[in-house]
């Protein structure tokens, strides 16, 4: 129990960079700092047996998005395969989305049957914004499911470090939702 209770204490100075043995030196990046707080934020987390979770529009910002990510793979006959995703780099806010289809799994990108891309107006982005609002991001991690179709769901924005990626709406409605905004947007500009 000591040993529980130094291993805590140890963590939650490190987290604030009060630390004996490593102290935070000014020359020290604040990518580092982020980097070691989120280690031993998760370690801390693991230990009370809580996981992490980043809710959108509360603990990331809205204007920090920069690339949402959904994918659909089956293998059921006929296979099918969807993609959908939103991008701003550079001030340019885009959509783009790939359909493939054949009659073999897995598809490859040699089977894309349909595909686009697409500039996104303000109020385009902003409709995407107020779906993904409310949502859940977790630590990316492997699925052990097998043949699981999915969607798929990532989250980047920016700071994000690679960490908190893995996306979940707040509900089923507003999952709908975006796949119907999504074929709207394909609809819309020809696709």
């Amino acid at each position: 129990m000591r040993r529980g209770i130094l291993a805590v204490a140890a963590a939650l100075s490190l987290l604030t960079g009060c630390s004996a043995d490593h102290p935070v030196k000014e020359t020290e990046t604040a990518v580092v700092q982020t980097q070691e707080q989120e280690f031993f934020s998760d370690m801390f987390d693991s230990f009370f047996g809580r996981k992490r979770e980043l809710v959108v529009g509360k603990n990331i910002d809205l204007q920090q998005i920069t690339e949402f990510w959904w994918t659909y793979d089956t293998s059921t006959d006929p296979p099918h395969w969807q993609r959908y995703c939103f991008q701003e780099k550079d001030g340019i806010r885009q959509f783009s989305h790939e359909t493939r289809e054949g009659d073999h799994w897995p598809l490859t990108p040699e089977d894309t049957a349909v595909s686009g891309s697409m500039e996104l107006s303000d109020e385009e982005w902003e409709q995407l914004c107020s779906l993904l609002e409310g949502g859940v991001v977790r630590k990316r991690e492997e699925s052990d499911d097998t043949g699981d179709a999915g969607p798929w769901l990532y989250l980047y924005w920016t700071g994000d470090q690679s960490l908190y990626q893995e996306f979940t709406f707040v509900n089923a409605q507003t999952m709908n939702a975006f796949e119907e905004f999504c074929v709207s947007l394909k609809k819309r500009y020809g696709n």
